[in-house]
């Protein structure tokens, strides 16, 4: 009698530790196709991020430049305060040329990704 408590008891429960496995994909084409998208975001991704890592680098480098001439200036002061007006400004256009070329390249880059995320 037990036997046939046991035959109508819902299968999941008799075995527990069975896992269902989702259903998948029979396409290859879908496959390789997100798996290409994906690839091209990661590779867009690391790239960004390389850049960056570059950008900083070349950043804390002037900065250790700018900050041996401005010690070099202040121990052999020799230029006139026009010379040192002139070289200043110098200095400032780069740093501004340095940080619209930083800000344009961020500008492509985050307008490469969301394409790429667009299209995924």
């Amino acid at each position: 009698m037990s036997e046939s408590v046991n035959s109508t008891s819902d299968p999941l429960e008799s075995q527990p530790n069975r896992a269902t496995k989702p259903p998948q994909l029979q396409s290859t084409y879908l496959r390789s196709s997100a798996n290409t998208n994906m690839d091209h975001v990661s590779d867009l991704t690391r790239e960004f991020w390389d850049t960056r890592r570059k950008m900083s680098a070349l950043f804390a480098r002037c900065l250790v430049i700018i900050e041996k001439e401005l010690e070099t200036m202040g121990k052999i002061c020799t230029t006139s305060q026009e010379e040192e007006e002139g070289q200043e400004k110098g200095l400032v256009r780069e740093l501004e040329e340095a940080e619209r070329s930083l800000q344009g390249q961020r500008k492509q880059r985050q307008e490469t990704s969301e394409m790429v995320l667009a299209d995924v």
